[in-house]
């Protein structure tokens, strides 16, 4: 009816992933655990790591993606992308301190699922 309250019609978990369906269909996703494992590549003084094509379950669309790192990790800092329904990740720092070990990510997502 017009005029009526979105209101959540399911919520649950998916693998790593939490999830809130919307009535309208609207989903909201997140976790704290994805884990991304640092592989750096240097370029003009900056390092970073990528990892890419990470899927999310449940969703038809994204509208927006973002995260980060759950701990501190040295001087580190990063960004969340979206393409195609699948997010990237990009890690950047200053040195090559941490490469190699896993850390978690938090990310969130806002989408469709109808």
């Amino acid at each position: 009816s017009l005029g009526a309250a979105d209101r959540v019609v399911e919520q649950g978990k998916s693998g790593i992933w939490n999830y809130r369906k919307w009535d309208s269909g609207r989903i909201e996703l997140w976790t704290n655990e994805h884990p991304f494992t640092v592989s750096f590549t240097s370029a003009s003084g900056l390092y970073y790591a990528t990892q890419s094509n990470i899927s999310v379950p449940l969703v038809k669309t994204i509208q927006y993606a973002g995260g980060g790192v759950t701990m501190w990790h040295y001087v580190n800092w990063s960004s969340v992308t979206c393409n195609d329904n699948k997010l990237g990740i990009r890690y950047y720092g200053l040195n090559a301190n941490g490469n190699g070990s896993q850390i978690p990510f938090s990310l969130y997502v806002v989408g469709t699922w109808k």
